[in-house]
């Protein structure tokens, strides 16, 4: 038991170790137990139990100062969300983006959970084989600099004119896309699109920007479980396309570069852009990757614009036979 020969301090973050130190501080022990204060300020040794008491009112001053700090800075943020929404969710931004990737891999697994009851895959080994071979090629030409992504892809029974990526690198392609393509190429334009998607962390930022502002600001401090909360309705839900202007440019410029080295024809979205279009006007309920991307014929001019700039490349075909893995998709 600590006697009048014996020193009390609080230290750690916040004062919320107490430390019980020796004579001459040659023996110390020490307890994070919120109890262990109240106890020696029960004590019957009097100044041993003032020490206490006077430690007991420093904690408590400290906690309601961090508190205090705390609350100011969640209505100054929240003040800022109001105010200057656009100052706000470029903080939102820059957290996301600090994140581990591990975030988007969790937020891709939930998502893949939420949506997988609802999907028929397709198990055919011509499709899956020729969707294998598309991404292989492509995932040797990604960029430098960007994070290292475990990509995969499945192909669902679905005749609208869809794909999307998720978080973390899970790719999801409707028959109704894969039947209207027009060659290997134009998919593989696509899937480098979605995989540009996934290499700037759109998916997650979009998320993050879909919380609210109290959500938002736990996000800012720390709390990462509000974005796997979000994650499945959202990401469920097709608003996983609805990217911004930026994301599609950032995107398409990827799939640019990525399709330049890889020996595929660069332009391939472009032309899957205007059949899409065309075909839209006629299947306006089938289509929904088209129409979820906004502003297509400035895409298409600065998809031009890049690959004249990038000079020319050795074409390398795929070997994929596109019209069989049409009739196997009928």
């Amino acid at each position: 038991m600590c006697s009048s020969d014996l020193e009390l301090e609080l230290g750690g973050t916040g004062g919320a170790v107490v430390f019980c130190h020796g004579v001459n501080r040659e023996t110390s022990v020490y307890t994070a137990d919120t109890d262990f204060l109240r106890a020696l300020a029960a004590s019957l040794h009097t100044e041993t139990s003032d020490k206490a008491n006077q430690l007991l009112a420093t904690r408590i001053r400290r906690r309601w100062s961090g508190r205090g700090v705390a609350l100011t800075i969640v209505v100054v943020l929240a003040i800022l969300a109001i105010t200057a929404p656009t100052v706000f969710g470029w903080l939102v931004e820059r957290t996301v983006r600090s994140l581990p990737t591990s975030i988007d891999q969790e937020l891709g697994d939930v998502s893949i959970r939420s949506i997988s009851g609802s999907m028929q895959v397709v198990e055919d080994p011509v499709v899956k084989d020729a969707m294998a071979t598309i991404l292989e090629r492509l995932e040797q030409h990604i960029p430098d600099g960007y994070e290292k992504w475990d990509f995969r892809v499945m192909v669902v029974e679905d005749d609208s004119i869809n794909a999307f990526a998720l978080p973390g690198g899970q790719m999801v392609f409707h028959t109704g896309l894969l039947s209207r393509a027009g060659s290997a190429d134009e998919v593989a334009g696509v899937m480098a699109h979605e995989m540009g998607h996934v290499l700037e962390r759109h998916g997650l930022q979009r998320v993050g920007q879909s919380i609210g502002i109290i959500a938002a600001v736990g996000l800012i401090f720390g709390d990462t479980g509000v974005l796997v909360a979000a994650s499945a309705e959202f990401l469920a839900t097709a608003a996983i396309n609805n990217y911004s202007r930026g994301d599609e440019a950032e995107a398409d410029a990827i799939s640019v570069e990525m399709m330049h080295g890889a020996g595929l024809d660069p332009e391939a979205l472009s032309a899957m852009f205007e059949r899409m279009k065309t075909e839209g006007a006629e299947l306006p309920d089938l289509l929904h990757w088209i129409s979820t991307h906004p502003t297509h014929d400035e895409r298409v001019d600065a998809i031009g614009w890049q690959v004249d700039g990038l000079g020319e490349a050795e074409r390398r075909p795929l070997a994929i036979d596109w019209e069989a893995v049409r009739r196997a998709l009928s």
